[in-house]
């Protein structure tokens, strides 16, 4: 086992739930009467995904080849459409990314990211018979990513259609696709989002209110500048851990997407650098994996996890220092919710097999 992965993400793991409470403490104590709300709910799923972890990691991760990923793909387009039947959807801010069952509620859209991970790793490592792949032979791929994208689009999730088709394009090309197909595949989807953009009069806000703010500082520009405001007054060495103004009800709703300018505000420059050095260690092992795995199922399936992950940690980062405009996406292992959580340590676990059976935990 790879124990240089398993500690990153330990750390991670444990930095996130400690900056969960420190960012949520004034909202939840404003909305819930309970300022450890998020911090208990954060706490027990990172010890939920903790046991989850260490199941998968001791599953042969070839089990997940054959009928099981063709069934984690039709059961995850079964959950995709049930979030916009009425009674089992649940909708929150304007978007059905939600299924209710009682007390429990989790994103399908979590659950399908991992299932085209394997789908995609399966099917690729058992077709390629030749050293690259031709245009027919990614039709099918593509009309998986188009099923799956406008399944995304109609909750409306765009952070999670964008991560999903770009985690698709690298296992494409880590299988043999020519570079020009990943470039045309990039050209596409530039030119799908620019056309959302017209389509989602909210993706078009979302680009106004990032290239200038201060048309609505009151309103839908506030959040960006609050986490601006946040960043910037970490300064050096950050003000210290739960000493973040902003999250006194400035920045809306802190211990979400945007927890990370809380982490800014509160460990300054060197927290971050601290912070984005545990995450490129557990990129680098990850990589190392996929490389080292002995065959290409299991470096396709690393890769995908991996590179799920990163593609996701930079994305959120781009959004909560305005380099890119706000795509509604969390920041692995901080941001809270416990479906994206579990789902993540599951993944975790499935590189941790991969290592073992690998031998990668030689550096």
């Amino acid at each position: 086992m790879d124990f240089w992965m398993l500690f990153s993400v330990m750390i991670l793991v444990v930095m996130g739930v400690t900056m969960v409470f420190s960012a949520s403490a004034p909202y939840a104590l404003s909305r819930f009467d309970d300022s450890y709300f998020f911090f208990r709910n954060q706490l027990k799923f990172a010890l939920i995904g903790f046991v989850v972890m260490i199941v998968t990691s001791r599953i042969d991760y070839h089990i997940y080849k054959g009928k099981v990923a063709l069934w984690g793909i039709i059961v995850s387009v079964i959950l995709l459409v049930m979030v916009r039947v009425p009674g089992i959807g649940v909708e929150e801010n304007g978007s059905w990314r939600w299924i209710g069952l009682g007390p429990l509620q989790f994103q399908p859209s979590e659950i399908a990211k991992i299932a085209l991970i394997v789908f995609f790793a399966d099917r690729l490592s058992a077709r390629r018979i030749k050293p690259t792949l031709n245009l027919l032979d990614l039709l099918p791929y593509a009309g998986i990513m188009i099923l799956f994208a406008g399944l995304f689009m109609i909750e409306p999730h765009l952070s999670c259609t964008v991560i999903s088709m770009l985690v698709c394009l690298v296992l494409l090309l880590c299988a043999g696709a020519r570079l020009a197909y990943f470039v045309v595949g990039l050209a596409g989807m530039t030119g799908i989002g620019v056309a959302a953009v017209s389509f989602f009069p909210y993706m078009k806000d979302r680009v106004d209110f990032f290239i200038n703010p201060y048309l609505d500082a009151s309103g839908k520009g506030y959040q960006i500048i609050q986490s601006m405001l946040a960043i910037g007054s970490g300064g050096l060495l950050g003000r210290g851990l739960g000493k973040s103004m902003q999250k006194f009800l400035y920045l809306p709703e802190p211990q979400n997407d945007f927890i990370f300018s809380v982490l800014a505000e509160e460990l300054g420059f060197v927290g971050v650098v601290g912070v984005l050095s545990v995450f490129m260690i557990f990129f680098f092992r990850g990589m190392k994996v996929a490389m080292q795995a002995g065959e290409l199922y299991g470096s396709l399936l690393a890769a995908g996890i991996t590179s799920l992950i990163a593609i996701q940690t930079f994305l959120n980062m781009m959004v909560v220092t305005k380099l890119i405009p706000s795509t509604g996406v969390s920041l692995p292992f901080f941001s809270a919710g416990g479906t994206s959580l579990v789902i993540l340590m599951a993944a975790v676990g499935i590189l941790l097999n991969i290592s073992r059976q690998a031998g990668a935990e030689k550096i």
